[in-house]
């Protein structure tokens, strides 16, 4: 089976959970939006990000580690698994004890406090579901991760809207939020005892001490990207609102819809790097490298074009008329996350080369330029400040990260990869303007078919891409019929 031809799988495989799961979590999210109102959206909104950025610590990047060596040496797995989980519930108390003390210190309102205790025992629940994970991703086995990660937005939305008929608080929800985490992470271990046929194995202190110190600098890039993506509305809550933090969680939550499906093409694709980067020829990881390029170039142009054109009938229609105040941060964010198409891409093939301290040195540059940025504007232009620090710090990453790969693939010319997606995407952004009064769905197909039209035209996928994408899309419908009669 060939490389090109496993990852296209294993994409497929997250890219169709992640468009079910997206799909449900959206729903959900703006069911909540609207019964919540925009201030007690803001508040639920400010609990999970702040919770986000210590979560970091519990996962503390072990499963980086973990894709990255049982890819290259299976029979290490269960080895990985046993003190991986150990360092997890370690880090797990530290990490209570920080939110807990942090909360005091800030001098949060009790109930925001609450929201946070609670959120916080879903921590150590979600490690062990991410360790699981990471075991099926380093197998190359995409199912599983695309089941459970399915499983867990539909508990969410399900205890959730029970919760919300019945009791309509925050707390209620958040309650739900660590239910359906409890319920996946047992799933995820009875998966991989029956799928991976692992045996837990005994603890080794000098074993967790080296896979420490082989995650630690892993594990700083993770905490200052988690400070980047997720300190701006920690900033906006204690700097403004509830109100700013809800406009601005409103279009935040949108923008990153188009990433998750990113993040399934650079995990199916991490493995193959991982192996391919300890070949002594680069030739195979060259022609990845060129061949991921052009695919998320294709996805990155029309997602930013359309929602720059489309962004106030998007808000208007899912959010409704009060949430319009956040069209402009919308427009603002979706270019910040075009770049995140290609950022942790970037970021992944430097971990696979053995580069975190480039990656690491990027990713705080980056961070420390989004934190000035929020400190001095937001108090003066509210959260279209922060919007704008984080288009700015993306593209500190992107051109950190870009210089970097020219000179790890020199013969890689990004002009003749953006020229063709770059002239599609131009023509999609002068019909959608020109047809602007047109109701939101169908100029939305319109334009998507305008782009897809371009596209061929200018003959921007080869017969052989398609070829594979036909014989993956081929095998997913068969697996499916197989698993109806079974």
């Amino acid at each position: 089976m060939s490389t090109a031809f496993t990852v296209a799988r294993n994409t497929v495989y997250l890219s169709l959970s992640t468009s079910l799961a997206l799909c449900i979590a959206l729903g959900f999210n703006v069911f909540l939006a609207r019964t919540l109102g925009v201030e007690r959206f803001g508040e639920y909104s400010f609990a999970i990000s702040f919770i986000a950025l210590f979560s970091v610590l519990v996962e503390f990047s072990l499963d980086s580690v973990i894709i990255r060596d049982v890819a290259r040496d299976p029979t290490t797995a269960g080895k990985y698994f046993s003190n991986t989980l150990a360092l997890k519930g370690l880090l797990f108390l530290l990490t209570i004890t920080l939110v807990s003390m942090t909360a005091s210190i800030l001098d949060y309102p009790s109930e925001v406090r609450l929201l946070l205790y609670i959120l916080s025992l879903g921590l150590l629940l979600d490690g062990v579901t991410k360790c699981c994970v990471s075991l099926f991703s380093a197998a190359q086995r995409m199912q599983c991760p695309a089941a459970l990660f399915i499983a867990e937005r539909l508990l969410f939305a399900l205890f959730g809207l029970v919760a919300v008929s019945l009791q309509g608080s925050v707390i209620a929800i958040v309650v739900c939020y660590v239910a359906a985490q409890a319920v996946t992470q047992l799933a995820g271990i009875v998966l991989v005892r029956q799928e991976l046929r692992l045996k837990a194995e005994a603890v080794q202190y000098a074993f967790c001490k080296r896979l420490a110190q082989r995650a630690s600098p892993f594990f700083a890039i993770s905490m200052v990207a988690a400070v980047y993506a997720d300190i701006d509305k920690v900033f906006l809550f204690s700097m403004q609102d509830e109100i700013a933090v809800g406009l601005y969680a409103a279009a935040y939550k949108l923008v990153t819809i188009p990433t998750r499906f990113s993040n399934a093409f650079h995990q199916a694709l991490y493995p193959v790097l991982s192996q391919q980067a300890n070949l002594s020829d680069r030739r195979l990881l060259t022609e990845t490298y060129r061949r991921s390029m052009r695919y998320l170039i294709l996805g990155s142009v029309p997602l930013a074009v359309g929602t720059t054109a489309l962004a106030k009938p998007i808000i208007c229609e899912i959010y409704g008329q009060s949430y319009v105040g956040g069209t402009v941060a919308l427009q603002i964010l979706i270019w910040a996350y075009a770049l995140e198409f290609f950022n942790p891409f970037f970021g992944r093939v430097l971990f696979a080369t053995g580069q975190q301290q480039i990656a690491l040195a990027a990713v705080s540059a980056s961070a420390g330029l989004n934190i000035a940025l929020n400190i001095i504007l937001i108090p003066r232009f509210g959260f279209v400040a922060a919007a704008v620090a984080t288009l700015l710090s993306a593209g500190v990453i992107f051109v950190l990260f870009f210089y970097r790969m020219l000179c790890m693939f020199p013969n890689v010319s990004l002009g003749t990869l953006v020229f063709k997606p770059a002239f599609a995407g131009l023509v999609m952004w002068i019909v959608c303007h020109l047809l602007g009064g047109l109701p939101l769905i169908p100029l939305a197909i319109l334009g998507a078919f305008v782009y897809c039209g371009c596209l061929v035209l200018t003959k921007a996928f080869s017969a052989e891409e398609l070829l594979t994408f036909r014989r993956v899309l081929v095998l997913h419908t068969e697996t499916l019929r197989r698993r109806r009669e079974i």
